[in-house]
């Protein structure tokens, strides 16, 4: 599996808007697009991803001592509601450790899921 994420600012600088596709060998399994920004009521970041079944879900992030914690809600197609504890600790300058845990679907538990992230190095720019 693997996972092709690019992320930019949005033009008025408030937001990190992102796009992403899930890969399994050579069939395209989903896609997305989150948005991040800061909440002034809420006084946190939140976040909204939407994804390519229709799905969509909402979380608030919160800053711990070795990264963030972002406890999502969301409904995913076919009105399935699910929460999740998504973990992102910092694990170096290229790479992180991504986990979803306490995953809670349809009144159901689901697995745990982690997943190495590296950041890719810049392609280079014609000249």
């Amino acid at each position: 599996m693997s996972v092709e994420h690019h992320c930019r600012w949005s033009t008025d600088g408030n937001f990190l808007l992102a796009e992403f596709t899930v890969q399994v060998g050579t069939a395209r399994r989903a896609e997305g697009s989150p948005r991040i920004g800061w909440d002034p009521v809420a006084r946190q970041i939140r976040s909204w991803i939407f994804d390519s079944a229709g799905g969509f879900a909402e979380g608030l992030w919160t800053h711990v001592e070795d990264g963030w914690v972002v406890k999502m809600t969301g409904v995913r197609a076919g009105r399935r509601y699910g929460l999740v504890h998504e973990q992102l600790p910092a694990d170096g300058a290229r790479r992180f450790l991504w986990a979803s845990v306490d995953r809670i679907v349809g009144g159901e538990t689901e697995p745990n899921v982690t997943v190495t992230i590296v950041r890719a190095p810049p392609k280079p720019r014609p000249q």
